[in-house]
């Protein structure tokens, strides 16, 4: 499940 985590990186950049 790489793609989850490459979502929650993005979401967490996009946030921050």
């Amino acid at each position: 499940m790489w793609r989850v985590r490459f979502i929650l990186f993005v979401l967490n950049i996009i946030i921050d």
